[in-house]
């Protein structure tokens, strides 16, 4: 084997030592190139990620940095396929390599990068280059742009919204992001906050296009959407609310025409008070999740997508009869009552400290309303553990000779851990002894429900009984 083959084979194997000792004895090393596919010792030094190397093979030995394989790759290809970043911002900074270059194939450097799952050359590439996911030359590698979409958007570096025949790709998804919290979340003080005035929480396309004009709508109500932060609402769905008078009342004062246009809904952006009708309401049953800290509170995103979740999956209309599921929103609640003869109500109180949930049932219906109550507290803890997970929490029962509403400070009546009413119901007792030595029988804190089958009480909103035990910390 000649000493230029020798030379090769080191620097293929990854042979960092034996490479070093041999370049200097070989004759013109930017002619060394393996013949079948033309890659040569500055390929292959990039892509072992030797940095000092491949800037002597530049420099010393005017090894040309754009030089292709027979694949059409140069050395920028070669790093970023090998998840070098050090390598490909000197050969992007100092050599003047295109980040966009395409091999033969039309596969960018990005794509090459992805291809090989190298996840610190691809945050690289977008990040501080801007590189377009979706960019080629050929016409032909659409399925494999879309792959590599796919690959990306699993790594969180970017956003890929597709809605009908069209693709968006949010390459900065943090950004946008912070865009829309600071209109629909920042506080009046700061200076992201952005004044929308919606009294109702419904803004027109048109209006979302005044406030972000320099996105294409249809991906923003996309991107919006599967972020959970609105709803387009189906002009059906908005009549069987209270938001349909609202919207009337607020064009009668002079707010924007929304007749005919495409709607969406932000309960955020609902400034309207608990409707003087919400405190005649007589409820059987009171559940509550409760911070135990002074300083954590539940974020204002945390209702507005809760509250998103109810709506649309709890209190839809009915096709055969959909004047039974009407919906009322207000700027810290809702309330519905379904064709089950219950009614439900969800409410943030106590400053922001707690979620309150409330629940009533005609006579004969209290089968239905265990069951609800099971699908609701389900989705409260399931929001709760997406949007807020950090903050420390109690679940609670209120005593039912207390639930006189409204309840804007649970932790003031009498309440009952669940998790003690847990642990009593899994070892088979009948009362909940309390610090003072006094007990209460568990058929008095939960009257409508059987106690003999401990493998789902609706407490659990459908977790594990033995793993809730388990995990339970307060």
């Amino acid at each position: 084997m000649s000493l230029e083959d020798k030379c090769w084979v080191a620097f293929r194997e990854g042979d960092h030592e034996e490479a070093v000792r041999l370049l200097p004895l070989v004759k013109e090393p930017n002619k060394i190139k393996r013949n079948w596919d033309h890659s040569s010792l500055h390929h292959l030094s990039s892509g072992q990620g030797w940095l000092d190397d491949t800037k002597e093979l530049i420099t010393k030995y005017h090894c040309d940095p754009n030089e292709r394989d027979k694949g059409g790759q140069n050395c920028l290809h070669w790093a970023a396929r090998h998840n070098h970043v050090d390598v490909m911002r000197y050969l992007i900074d100092e050599c003047h390599c295109d980040p966009m270059d395409t091999d033969e194939y039309g596969n960018t450097v990005l794509h090459k990068a992805t291809a090989n799952g190298s996840l610190d050359a691809m945050k690289y590439l977008i990040i501080h280059h801007h590189c377009d996911p979706m960019a080629t030359n050929n016409e032909d590698n659409e399925d494999e742009v879309l792959d590599v979409l796919d690959s990306l958007h699993s790594t969180g570096l970017i956003s890929v919204l597709k809605s009908e025949d069209k693709v968006w790709v949010i390459v900065n998804k943090g950004m946008l992001l912070t865009e829309v919290n600071g209109i629909l979340f920042a506080p009046e003080t700061f200076k992201e906050h952005v004044d929308i005035a919606s009294n109702t929480g419904i803004v027109s396309v048109s209006g979302l296009t005044r406030l972000f004009p320099k996105y294409d709508p249809d991906m923003l109500i996309c991107f919006l959407k599967n972020m959970e932060l609105c709803q387009q609402i189906n002009p059906s769905f908005l009549k069987m609310t209270n938001l349909h008078q609202l919207a009337v009342e607020e064009e009668e004062e002079g707010g924007t025409e929304k007749t005919g246009e495409r709607l969406l809904f932000f309960p955020c952006l609902l400034s309207r008070d608990r409707p003087d009708e919400m405190t005649s309401q007589m409820y059987q049953f009171g559940w509550c999740l409760q911070c135990t800290s002074k300083h954590h509170f539940f974020p204002p995103q945390y209702f507005h997508v809760l509250s998103l979740c109810l709506a649309y999956k709890m209190a839809l209309p009915q096709k055969d009869n959909p004047l039974m599921r009407r919906c009322t929103f207000w700027k810290n609640g809702l309330y519905w009552f379904n064709d089950h003869d219950v009614g439900s109500l969800v409410e943030i109180v106590d400053e922001s400290q707690c979620v309150l949930v409330m629940m009533s049932c005609e006579k004969g219906y209290s089968d239905n309303m265990v069951s609800l109550r099971r699908d609701v507290i389900g989705e409260v803890m399931s929001v709760y553990k997406e949007s807020c997970p950090s903050l420390e929490v109690k679940e609670l029962v209120i005593d039912p000779k207390e639930l006189a509403y409204p309840v804007n400070t649970p932790r003031e009546r009498t309440v009952f851990s669940v998790k003690d009413i847990l642990s009593a119901i899994d070892k088979g007792e009948k009362y909940l002894v309390h610090d003072n030595e006094t007990r209460t029988e568990l058929k008095e804190i939960l009257p409508d429900e059987s106690l003999s089958d401990i493998s789902n009480p609706s407490l659990l909103g459908g977790r594990d009984i033995k793993v809730r035990i388990n995990t339970q910390t307060v």
